[in-house]
């Protein structure tokens, strides 16, 4: 998995610096809670994992354009 952008983000949950890899659907093969919309990401689901870069073990899976909301609009109301 190659980073979708080389320019590293601020992560909207933990506030570190960050690398975002994108996912593609035949390599999506397990369920994941998105933190964004707190729905599962479906196995199959191309989508996107965010990595803090001095903190490898706090990566999390996103819906791609829950993760766009996010960081145009600020952390959302957790569910």
């Amino acid at each position: 998995m190659a980073p979708l952008n080389p320019e590293p983000i601020v992560d909207p949950l933990t506030g570190l610096e960050a690398t975002v890899t994108f996912v593609q659907p035949y390599q999506a093969r397990k369920p994941y809670q998105c933190p964004g919309c707190a729905t599962t990401i479906e196995p199959g689901i191309g989508h996107v994992v965010v990595v803090p870069t001095c903190a490898t073990d706090l990566r999390r899976h996103w819906h791609r354009r829950c993760l766009e909301w996010e960081l145009r609009h600020g952390v959302r109301r957790r569910r």
